[in-house]
């Protein structure tokens, strides 16, 4: 028994199926031969988010891997790289910890009442994924990624969600918008919203448009990632609840209007995927495969 292991087996000792799937997926990562030189003392390093980031890599590559996919790895730039079509796709892995979460939205103590804090997750995802692409423009830049390599951001949203990572739950990844909080980091997406005319009868429902939202400082952060040229070279946005290894994985995946090298649809069996277009002054997101509208802004 290896330390990452022995970490696991104490760590979950309590939890025999979660500790036997989680020895499992490391074991099938560490025969992958993919495992950086940093890996090992990360995840035993007894950081719980050096922990859970390694153990969404892990899950990543697996999924990669169920897919039909061969992905390679290095010490230098992006998680994963795989070869589609004679292109060269590129896959980071980031797992948010829960900063400025509510404790009780994510212990959920029998007795309280907690609210959905939307505002607080999709602020963690939009800088989560801020930060992945100033990687890519870093990796860009010293020859690692190509330019017209893909460049897909994988977000795990499962210590936002939940106090165990293990049990997060992917219905929690749609936001007061109804589509995935993932979109409304990206994408304008704002709450529903119904208008009032003269005399005050109600008209018909709709989703507003939200070009920013609220840090707890006052400072308004853009939502506007996937409308703005600067993030062109970010092909899809990725992201999944659960970090327990799993063999019915249902990602969402939000595509970029205007990425230089779009993600081509159908890469993981199951995901939900969401397409962006702009029509003037319309922002039309729909579920692929769907042909009609599915959320306007």
């Amino acid at each position: 028994m290896d330390e990452v292991e022995q970490l696991i087996s104490v760590k979950f000792q309590n939890r025999p199926p979660a500790c036997a799937a989680l020895i499992e997926l490391w074991q099938e990562f560490k025969s992958s031969g993919l495992a950086d030189n940093i890996f090992v003392p990360e995840i035993t390093s007894g950081d719980d988010g050096k922990f859970w980031s390694r153990v969404w890599e892990m899950n990543l590559h697996r999924e990669l891997v169920r897919a039909g996919h061969q992905p390679a790895s290095a010490d230098c730039g992006p998680d994963f790289g795989i070869m589609l079509s004679g292109r060269r796709m590129w896959f980071e892995a980031v797992c948010p910890s829960p900063m400025q979460i509510d404790e009780n939205w994510l212990q959920r103590p029998p007795g309280k009442v907690w609210s959905f804090p939307h505002s607080e997750i999709t602020l963690r995802l939009t800088s989560a994924i801020r930060d992945k692409s100033k990687k890519f423009d870093d990796y860009r830049t010293k020859g690692w990624v190509g330019s017209d390599d893909a460049y897909v951001i994988c977000v795990c949203s499962g210590r936002l969600l939940a106090g165990d990572p293990l049990l997060a739950n992917d219905i929690d990844n749609f936001g007061v918008s109804g589509a995935p909080l993932i979109g409304e980091a990206v994408l304008p997406i704002g709450p529903w919203a119904v208008s009032v005319k003269e005399g005050g009868h109600m008209g018909e429902s709709f989703r507003s448009s939200r070009t920013n939202i609220l840090k707890h400082n006052g400072e308004p952060i853009p939502t506007t990632m996937f409308l703005d040229p600067a993030f062109a070279g970010v092909s899809a946005v990725l992201c999944s609840a659960s970090l327990h290894p799993t063999r019915d994985w249902q990602p969402l995946i939000v595509h970029n209007p205007l990425a230089r090298a779009p993600l081509p649809t159908g890469l993981f069996p199951g995901a939900l995927e969401y397409m962006a277009e702009v029509d003037g002054e319309w922002l039309n997101v729909k579920r692929a495969g769907d042909g009609g509208r599915a959320e306007n802004g």
